[in-house]
């Protein structure tokens, strides 16, 4: 991820399957870079990786 003057602010490697091997971010950038491979989006407090399956849950089932 790049700040408005093209410099890098966040760097991260991924395995094949997505799962993040590194996460590298400039000092002053606190905030996490939560995006991942397209319709993916990693939610750090619950581990949920790929939106498409919260479409799934039912929420009634879970209480």
């Amino acid at each position: 991820m790049m700040d408005a003057d093209g410099q890098t602010v966040w760097r991260g490697q991924f395995s094949t399957w997505g799962e993040t091997e590194r996460e590298l971010s400039v000092p002053q950038w606190q905030v996490p870079q939560n995006l991942r491979f397209q319709g993916q989006y990693l939610d750090r407090v619950k581990f949920i990786g790929n939106k498409q399956f919260l479409k799934q849950i039912n929420l009634n089932a879970l209480m």
